[in-house]
């Protein structure tokens, strides 16, 4: 699905030859990067690692980012993508709060 449209993406960046050479996926209309985005490389899979770590943070269950993933188990989902984010710490102390009555 995704890497259908990035490839329907690639054929009309290869019409335009700003963009073309550059070798960008989301470049400026001048063949520029983005602004916005960091200047270190960012790898296919920083992507995918965040994607994971992200839908995991937002409640997806972890056989579904499995599947989405193509891993062959949901442990090995959570071990490498299930990170604590700030979110979910705040999330987990304001469940703690409610359940002690907010006598923290």
């Amino acid at each position: 699905m995704a890497c259908d449209a990035l490839r329907e993406h690639r054929k009309r960046q290869a019409a335009q030859t700003v963009v073309a050479w550059r070798g960008l996926v989301f470049p400026t209309t001048v063949g520029t990067p983005k602004a916005g985005l960091p200047d270190k490389q960012i790898r296919f899979h920083d992507l995918r690692h965040s994607t994971a770590t992200f839908l995991l943070a937002k409640g997806v269950d972890p056989k579904t980012v499995q599947a989405i993933l193509g891993h062959t188990s949901s442990r090995l989902v959570m071990e490498r993508y299930g990170h604590v984010l700030d979110e979910s710490r705040r999330a987990a102390a304001t469940v703690m709060d409610r359940t002690l009555g907010g006598r923290l």
